[in-house]
């Protein structure tokens, strides 16, 4: 799990779920967060805090790395709608939660902060590697 996120409204989800539902995910992710390709560093803004041609052309070179994935995933068994948290794993698995209870129990009680994913991981029983 890496330390990204971000939102997007809105998904429509069943009232009722029936066996076989699949849901098929598509993402961007950045391979480098924060760095470019041997390592460079986004250059320095403006002291007014507007961007320079460099800052640009880094952001071209960093975006320009961005890969995009998807993948199908069967959907989970849940009776109470809560809201779709993605939790997405190492080795690009997602774990969709849906459930009221189960987003409870994976994410209730959790501490922001250091441990907060490698828990989230092992509260879903997923690797916290790649496993071949």
């Amino acid at each position: 799990m890496g330390g990204g996120g971000g939102e997007e409204c809105c998904v429509s989800v069943p009232e009722k779920w029936q066996p076989g539902m699949m849901a098929t995910i598509e993402w961007t992710k950045d391979p480098s967060p924060g760095l470019n390709p041997g390592g460079i560093k986004r250059p320095r803004s403006n002291p007014d805090g507007t961007t320079t041609p460099a800052v640009t052309k880094w952001y071209e070179a960093h975006e320009a790395n961005y890969t995009q994935h998807s993948i199908t995933i069967p959907v989970p068994p849940y009776q109470e709608v809560g809201a779709l948290v993605l939790v997405f794993l190492p080795c690009d698995k997602v774990y969709p939660l849906i459930d009221t209870k189960e987003l409870g129990r994976v994410l209730g009680q959790l501490p922001y902060g250091e441990g907060r994913a490698m828990e989230i991981i092992r509260c879903l029983g997923a690797s916290p590697t790649c496993q071949p």
